[in-house]
């Protein structure tokens, strides 16, 4: 039997493999929180530009629409003004014979007017019409901006963008959160694997030449009933108690309770 002794090491200088592992954990964990850090930024910036964009739209289809129905609207706000001059006209005949009275010559013919009243009564329901026709026009207008037209798709296409930038900002939300939780579980590891006064030794031999303390400790069938004669290979890592950070280090890589 032999008991070879490797140094005095770092509680991670005990575990090389696992110190190698950690140390590349932690790099990329921290690289991974920054890409998060750097795409969420970059997700918000587009969500604004989409709102902005989704707002333009707006204004941009406000636009449309009033240079569409505009003809249509200065027709029909035409033939409601002549509507209400023509009932006012007909409401107060003696105001109407005076505006149509250029002096006391005229005012025979002037009355003669009235005689035509009833012409003027057609042609309030002649505008009325026209009215009517030009607000159907109007609505089949708007009908095709809020439907039909071309806005309502990209209205749809920057709406699901929206609600697709909001999906990831939040997943990568959790995914930093996750990542700066392990970054920090990383780091107090890596503290850990850090304390020092550490001493390793390397045992090959028969489990009894461990000692008294170890055959008792596996009298009672522990180890699947290994028996003393065994041949072993252990690596045996020492540390003073005095050494609280070397304790605190094993105790938190290795199965000490």
């Amino acid at each position: 039997m032999a008991a070879a002794y490797l140094g005095t090491v770092t509680v991670g200088g005990s575990v090389p493999g696992l110190s190698a592992s950690f140390a590349a954990l932690k790099g990329a964990l921290v690289a991974l929180s920054s890409t998060v850090s750097v795409e969420t930024t970059a997700i918000l910036t587009a969500e604004v530009a989409v709102d902005d964009a989704l707002a333009a739209l707006g204004i941009a289809k406000s636009a449309a629409r009033l240079a569409a129905v505009a003809s249509l609207q200065a027709q029909l706000d035409g033939a409601v003004k002549a509507n209400l001059d023509l009932t006012a006209a007909l409401s107060d005949p003696t105001a109407f014979a005076a505006e149509l009275s250029a002096g006391l010559a005229q005012l025979t013919t002037n009355f003669q007017l009235f005689v035509g009243l009833p012409a003027i009564s057609g042609q309030i329901a002649a505008n009325v019409k026209v009215q009517a026709g030009l607000s159907a026009e109007i609505a089949t207008i708007d009908e095709a901006f809020g439907a039909m037209s071309p806005f309502a798709a990209i209205d749809q296409s920057l709406a699901l963008q929206l609600t697709a930038f909001s999906s990831i900002r939040a997943a990568f939300g959790t995914a930093f959160t996750a990542a700066v939780a392990a970054s920090a579980a990383a780091a107090s590891m890596t503290v850990s694997l850090a304390a020092p006064g550490v001493h390793v030794l390397l045992y090959t031999g028969p489990l009894s030449g461990l000692g008294a303390a170890v055959d008792a400790s596996l009298a009672g069938g522990a180890a699947g009933g290994m028996g003393g004669g065994v041949n072993i290979r252990v690596p045996i890592v020492l540390v003073e108690e005095s050494n609280t950070a070397g304790v605190a280090g094993v105790d938190a890589v290795f199965k000490t309770s």
